[in-house]
């Protein structure tokens, strides 16, 4: 929705499934991982609302979002001399913002330089069903992402480098 020619609203409510993968279901790699053909599919509801200035000096987004999945999957094992299994955990919820600011630095008919910079925080909670004793992926749920995007353009060439780093919630950043 367009407040004005400078601000807008946005809005949205999203389902989803995934279903088991082939590996989830079939993989025998024993004594490593093992699959299991009993899973259920990931049901999700997803909705997100935002708003975004665009001015002179360029071009402000945020949003913020909120995720419900049912049935979520994982890989885990009881202890280290069982091979990963996948699983239904449970509920799986994902709230999180995200921020992002663009703009033209320099622009004429033969070069331009733009830059990006985005941030997200999120905030993950899980609603286990199944005791669990060693997860491949509940614990390294993403927490926080920033990343830096700069790019030159001319007629016959462009050059873009980008930086990115993640901080996932029982790891050190990279």
């Amino acid at each position: 929705y367009n407040v004005s020619s400078s601000w807008r609203l946005r809005g949205s409510l999203n389902a989803g499934a995934r279903l088991p993968s082939f590996t989830d279901l079939y993989l025998n790699q024993a004594p490593a991982n093992i699959g299991n053909a009993n899973l259920y599919p990931e049901h999700a509801w997803q909705y997100d609302i935002g708003v975004q200035y665009q001015g002179y000096l360029g071009k402000v987004d945020l949003n913020y979002f909120h995720r419900t999945i049912d049935n979520f999957i994982d890989w885990m094992r009881a202890d280290q001399q069982r091979p990963y299994q996948p699983q239904n955990l449970g509920n799986s919820e994902v709230s999180g913002i995200g921020i992002q600011y663009a703009n033209t630095i320099l622009s004429s008919q033969r070069f331009s330089l733009k830059q990006q910079v985005h941030y997200n925080f999120l905030s993950p909670i899980h609603r286990d069903n199944v005791e669990v004793y060693t997860s491949k992926y509940a614990i390294e749920h993403l927490r926080h992402q920033f990343a830096y995007h700069l790019q030159a353009r001319t007629e016959n060439w462009t050059l873009s480098g980008h930086f990115r780093q993640l901080k996932r919630t029982h790891q050190k950043s990279y």
